[in-house]
């Protein structure tokens, strides 16, 4: 009906496929290897290099930034406006910039580490984007004030 294939054909399409995307699992049980069989993160080495630059410039500038007490913030691209954050303001804009770090640097880290414990580094990533944009907003609402 309307030129499709009936389904043994596409049933067996769809096998033919999967089989030739995986290994059989004759090959599995001659090499030894169980059904879970575990890769590491592969993270890019230029991501790797972009992560750990982009961290230690960020904890640099903020701590320049926290030391004269004169933290600039733009807050995006197309933005003329500079924010000069001091005092309390700066500090937790740079403590932000600090969990900012910490998330970029945990990603490097997952990269060589060959343990089956990503769950690890997807919580740390997790535990510091929400505070440290929290923190971004206190940052801002203190500089208002």
């Amino acid at each position: 009906m309307w030129g499709l294939p009936d389904g043994h054909v596409l049933n067996d399409e769809i096998t033919s496929r999967s089989i030739a995307l995986t290994k059989s699992g004759v090959e599995r049980e001659q090499k030894g290897e169980t059904e879970d069989v575990y890769f590491p993160n592969e993270v890019p080495i230029w991501e790797q290099l972009k992560n750990i630059l982009l961290s230690i410039g960020v904890i640099v500038f903020g701590g320049i930034g926290v030391f004269e007490n004169d933290l600039a913030v733009k807050i995006c691209r197309r933005c003329e406006t500079v924010y000069h954050l001091k005092d309390e303001a700066a500090w937790v804009m740079y403590a932000s910039m600090l969990l900012m770090a910490v998330g970029l640097v945990s990603e490097v880290v997952d990269h060589y580490d060959k343990r089956n414990n990503e769950h690890v580094y997807h919580r740390i990533s997790n535990l510091t984007m929400l505070p440290g944009l929290v923190l971004f907003g206190l940052a801002m609402y203190l500089h208002t004030q």
